[in-house]
């Protein structure tokens, strides 16, 4: 039996910090709310009410630790975009200047420069859409619900059709 003295009502805001104690105690445990509840004979709603607000509080702990992670990862995976086509660019503007030197001699341009070239450019195309569309994908705390709102005001589907809802 608990070391707090069980009465009926309400306890009082000591006796409530008592009894939160003692069922932290068991929680950390890994007790199960109905053991708890008989174990320390606090009433099974009580019980069941801390435990479920102290889960809640990991979760969302959990939850903000993930989202915080997932925003720095999409924002180191964006700088190494840019580093890359940075490092593309001083590509270019080597092989640009092997092509001017080639052209100052008034000797012939390698093909292989110029195909060169234009991969060189189509990649920095490429790393630029893919660093844009990167960008622009939502995180995991993307508010659906505020998505849904602004998808009711502002329809971009024929108004015949209902509307449509992802969860």
């Amino acid at each position: 039996m608990s070391l707090i003295q069980r009465q009926k009502g309400r306890p009082t805001k000591t006796q409530q910090l008592g009894i939160q104690k003692e069922l932290r105690e068991h929680y950390e445990r890994g007790t199960s709310a109905s053991f708890t509840s008989s174990k320390t004979g606090i009433n099974i709603k009580t019980v069941c009410h801390y435990f479920n607000e102290w889960t809640n509080e990991l979760k969302q702990i959990e939850e903000n630790d993930f989202v915080i992670r997932q925003r720095r990862e999409k924002e180191r995976s964006i700088m190494n975009f840019e580093y890359m086509t940075d490092k593309l660019y001083e590509l270019l503007e080597q092989i640009e200047k092997e092509i001017t030197n080639y052209t100052k001699e008034k000797k012939p341009v390698p093909k292989h420069l110029f195909s060169l070239k234009l991969q060189t450019l189509s990649t920095i195309s490429s790393f630029t859409q893919a660093k844009g569309a990167f960008g622009m994908t939502p995180t995991i705390d993307f508010d659906m619900e505020e998505f849904i709102i602004q998808s009711r005001e502002n329809p971009k589907q024929n108004p015949d059709e209902p509307v449509k809802y992802y969860r």
